[in-house]
């Protein structure tokens, strides 16, 4: 990433709030800037530990394996039903970054692939209804029961 961005760093990040909504958090693996493209979310993944050292990212999603697929080009994508893209949107809205660079770290050569996801409220937001509803219809009835 310092070859191809200006000024490229990679900084801890912890546990971050969201300023309108306190009961929203999230840990991402890092946060990223550069000049070129502002401030972002950094997230890794590595594979299974038996695969770890015997396939790419690639080729897991090639295989359609992983939470990966192919995509044109031959690039890497996270598939949009897996839990870590809802992990990554959530993330980024409760950071409110725009975007998300998404890597799966293996052993094999070439060992890291990398997607930058960008916010889809949309996507979000379905979710978080979703989550919302299951607290309101299992949780805190289980909490006023205590």
């Amino acid at each position: 990433m310092k070859k191809t961005h200006q000024r490229f760093k990679v900084m801890s990040s912890g546990l971050m709030i969201n300023r309108g909504n306190p009961l929203l958090r999230a840990s991402p693996d890092a946060l990223v800037a550069c000049r070129c493209c502002g401030k972002g979310l950094l997230e890794i993944k590595c594979p299974y530990k038996e695969n770890l050292k015997t396939t790419t990212g690639e080729e897991f999603a090639r295989e359609g394996k992983y939470h990966l697929k192919i995509g044109e080009n031959s690039t890497v994508h996270l598939k949009h039903t897996s839990q870590w893209y809802t992990q990554i949107q959530a993330q980024l809205a409760v950071t409110q970054y725009s975007w998300c660079d998404f890597v799966v770290f293996t052993q094999k050569e070439p060992h890291i692939t990398i997607e930058r996801i960008k916010y889809n409220k949309i996507h979000f937001e379905k979710e978080y209804a979703r989550a919302l509803n299951f607290y309101d219809k299992f949780v805190l009835p289980k909490l006023m029961e205590m």
